[in-house]
């Protein structure tokens, strides 16, 4: 895949208008090659094994014109293979996995880092009968960081906010594992009830830095702590009628951080959907709270909205038609806001967007040939971009 990314950037503050503004354009010619090998074998139906290698090569140069010139060089290597297992036993336990070892190595401008990392991924179900199943995921992995993270070179934002990122980043290791029991006593009742933890640690994170002697800040990267996350969940379906449909979902999740800034939020989550069938007919309400995040590679905590809406349909074997109300009694541009908590640069961030305001849309689809195997790609959206290297 090839990517040319052209960005154009001026800032201007009508506070110091005697002030030049300040230009940040950015040419980015950027290579992307995958290769993938895989080699399997079945044993039976019930077992089987393969073996997987990949390469992939990420290439970027880029030129920076305007307030800071500079060119940057970037590649990225990551190689490695992995052995899976696939099998099926007795008591309708499941069982998948794969391990395998891998090597990752970044050259920004001539500065070289080398990492080699395992991998390990584990999925197993267990059913003792038919109204019970247990589901158990972990996954060890390593993660690097996007190449822009570690321009060598200054850019300036603003007056007084400076930029650069950091070729001494290394890679870290993220675990994640989650139990999941499913409880169908009959065809009107489901029940999941989950738990999720999941861990960085020494991962990449967001700074400022004193820059220009106190006068300004320099926004840069380091490895620093940990960052921790907890999901306790509960899932209810409910069909009192054929017609009717009720579900409730509510979980716990609270975020962690600790490292250069200390950071945690416990926000709760919640929604219900109310849906009525008559045919090819069915009717939906929908609601749910207000969401609350807190981002894993900065102090960043976003504060969502809530949202509600009705949603109606009409199907056949060609036609699909669909009308949606979305938030009818909000009149308010202002959707989710985000601040940032650092001992040195705080700010607050309120989006205006019509995801929060009254929305209503209609859909309607018509399909060609219907039921006929034909198996195609996703023309309009199965396009493949290059994540882009520059920094801003």
């Amino acid at each position: 895949t090839y990517g040319n990314n052209h960005r154009d950037r001026i800032y201007h503050s009508t506070l110091s208008a005697e002030e030049a503004p300040v230009i940040n354009n950015s040419r980015e010619d950027a290579w992307d090659y995958s290769f993938n090998l895989t080699a399997g074998k079945s044993f039976s139906e019930a077992h089987s094994i393969s073996a997987n290698w990949f390469l992939r090569i990420q290439d970027f140069n880029i030129d920076y014109t305007g307030t800071n010139a500079f060119s940057t060089k970037m590649k990225n290597t990551n190689t490695g293979g992995s052995i899976s297992y696939n099998g099926r036993f007795p008591f309708n336990l499941i069982l998948k996995g794969s391990i395998g070892l891998a090597w990752y190595q970044s050259v920004t401008d001539g500065k070289s880092y080398t990492n080699i990392y395992p991998t390990l991924n584990i999925e197993s179900s267990y059913s003792p009968s038919n109204h019970h199943q247990f589901n158990l995921e972990v996954n060890l992995s390593s993660n690097s960081s996007p190449a822009s993270y570690k321009t060598n070179d200054v850019l300036q934002n603003y007056e007084f906010l400076y930029r650069t990122g950091n070729p001494d980043l290394e890679d870290y290791m993220s675990f994640r594992t989650m139990l999941n029991y499913v409880w169908i006593p009959d065809y009107k009742f489901y029940v999941s009830a989950y738990g999720q933890f999941s861990g960085r640690f020494d991962p990449v994170i967001i700074v400022y830095r004193h820059y220009k002697e106190g006068q300004a800040l320099l926004k840069t990267y380091t490895n620093s702590g940990h960052f921790y996350s907890w999901n306790t969940g509960l899932s209810l379906t409910y069909r009192p009628l054929n017609h009717w449909q009720f579900n409730l979902s509510a979980a716990y999740q609270p975020y962690s951080m600790r490292g250069e800034v200390n950071c945690s939020i416990h926000p709760i989550t919640a929604q219900l959907n109310a849906t009525y069938y008559a045919r090819n007919f069915f009717v939906t309400l929908y609601g749910s709270p207000a969401t609350h995040t807190l981002k894993s590679t900065s102090h960043t905590i976003t504060h969502g909205k809530p949202t509600y809406g009705l949603r109606a349909g009409w199907s056949n074997s060609n036609w699909n038609i669909q009308l949606t109300a979305r938030n009818f009694f909000n009149r308010s541009w202002k959707g989710a806001w985000t601040e940032e908590i650092n001992p040195l640069y705080e700010y607050t961030y309120t989006s205006l967007q019509g995801d929060n305001h009254s929305q209503f849309s209609l859909y309607v689809s018509y399909t060609f040939n219907y039921g006929k195997q034909v198996k195609r790609g996703d023309e309009i959206e199965g396009d493949r971009s290059i994540k882009s290297a520059v920094l801003y």
